[in-house]
């Protein structure tokens, strides 16, 4: 049976990112994937672990947000989850700046030995573009609920996605370019264009 999100799947990617890298090419890997058939602990550390390596390892893009049970089935609530998730890969894709900014020796300075130095001016100043605050995670469990407190802030997060979203408008000139790109490769492919009439329901 086919693992998705397997630790060894992972190092394949990370070994191609690394290909990628040395002829100069772009790098697209598949990634945030899961053998589990259902959101859980299991979905969530083989997304974890298909996610982090491969990006850590300099891919450009990690496809595969929302999928499950092999890749084979997608679900909103998923989405919302691996955006939560990817959030975490990205901070850790930044790592840790040292600059004179960051050490900020005057202000270990100022604390001194025994300080308390969540009151310091300085980390007032860099706490939250250092610290990611969790949009979904840590929910205090209610009595009597079924599933995790996670799960189910992902489920009112889509719930208000699908209430309040709206989508900005393309360009026309966007439009004309998705149009002209779509014909040329229906022509190519078909002989006749076939795909721009598609383009207007969503117009």
């Amino acid at each position: 049976m086919f693992l998705s999100g397997s630790t060894e799947g992972s190092l394949i990617n990370a070994a191609g990112c690394q290909m990628g890298r040395r002829y100069r090419l772009p790098v697209q890997v598949g990634g945030i994937a899961a053998s589990g058939a259902m959101p859980g602990y299991e979905v969530g550390y083989q997304k974890a672990i298909s996610g982090l390596i491969p990006a850590l390892a300099g891919a450009d893009q990690v496809v595969g947000i929302g999928g499950f049970d092999r890749s084979g089935c997608v679900s909103l609530e998923q989405i919302v989850l691996d955006c939560e998730l990817w959030r975490n890969i990205l901070r850790a894709w930044q790592g840790v700046k040292v600059n004179a900014d960051t050490l900020s020796l005057d202000a270990i300075k100022r604390v001194g030995p025994g300080g308390y130095f969540m009151k310091d001016v300085h980390t007032l100043q860099h706490f939250r573009s250092e610290v990611l605050l969790p949009k979904i995670a840590m929910r205090d469990t209610m009595p009597g609920e079924k599933h995790e407190p996670m799960r189910l802030a992902a489920r009112d997060e889509v719930r208000r996605i699908l209430k309040e979203h709206r989508p900005s408008p393309l360009d026309k000139t966007v439009k004309q370019q998705i149009r002209e790109v779509l014909k040329r490769y229906d022509t190519e492919l078909h002989g006749k264009p076939i795909s721009t009439k598609y383009l207007d329901r969503f117009s």
